[in-house]
């Protein structure tokens, strides 16, 4: 149950920076989306399931406030359609042919939400183009269906079949954690930004009964207009 207290947390936080009374010219905001291409795998070695469904590619809104000339807070809401795999399971003993045996596929069908909230800080402008660098925390959401069917024979009963589906299953921690850094490069003309951005999420646990990546690196794309 303490993994569901963050998330209050992380609300209460954006509540008070966001109504926190600040100077008049720190209440611009910077309002548009994000696309986000995946380098790192999420499923990995040593539990790697023959069969994965996963989305390289991330998107959602993005908005930034202003809190002082140079420093922004920044959150991010980024959509991962696909987050799953398929693997078969067997329960029995093999070398006793009269033991009861359970054979059967696993196939997860998940999705996930990736949720940052950075401080950046944006360094000296050239060209009306400014470097900057962000620190903060991340939570993820992973949510699906867990589909298990197959066969259960022997043990001196006849064959039968099963059919599953379940919200939790494989899923093990809907919400998991994590620090996040990014650099990149925020290119204004007028009201508009494209912002090119390199990321790094380390996840503290995985979704799955089973090893996942924790290390996530992102190439970013964002573009956005302010307000």
């Amino acid at each position: 149950m303490r993994q569901y207290r963050v998330i209050p947390s992380i609300v209460g936080v954006a509540i008070i920076l966001f109504g926190f009374s600040i100077p008049g010219y720190s209440q611009r905001l910077i309002l548009g989306g994000k696309i986000a291409g995946q380098i790192t795998n999420t499923f990995t070695y040593p539990a790697l399931p023959p069969i994965v469904h996963e989305d390289r590619v991330l998107f959602g809104p993005t908005v930034e406030l202003f809190l002082a000339r140079r420093l922004l807070l920044e959150v991010d809401t980024l959509y991962k359609r696909k987050v799953g795999y398929t693997t078969d399971f067997f329960v029995g003993f093999p070398r006793d042919p009269q033991a009861q045996r359970t054979l059967g596929t696993r196939d997860v069908t998940a999705h996930s939400w990736d949720i940052p909230i950075m401080l950046k800080w944006h360094w000296a402008a050239y060209r009306n183009n400014r470097l900057f660098g962000t620190l903060g925390f991340s939570a993820r959401n992973v949510a699906g269906i867990t589909h298990d069917y197959g066969t259960v024979s022997g043990g001196g009963f006849p064959s039968t079949s099963f059919d599953t589906r379940t919200s939790d299953g494989a899923i093990v921690n809907h919400w998991t954690y994590g620090p996040v850094i990014a650099a990149g490069v925020d290119i204004h003309a007028r009201s508009f930004h494209f912002q090119p951005e390199l990321r790094y999420t380390r996840w503290n646990d995985s979704p799955f009964f089973f090893f996942t990546k924790p290390d996530n690196v992102q190439v970013l794309i964002g573009i956005a207009v302010e307000k």
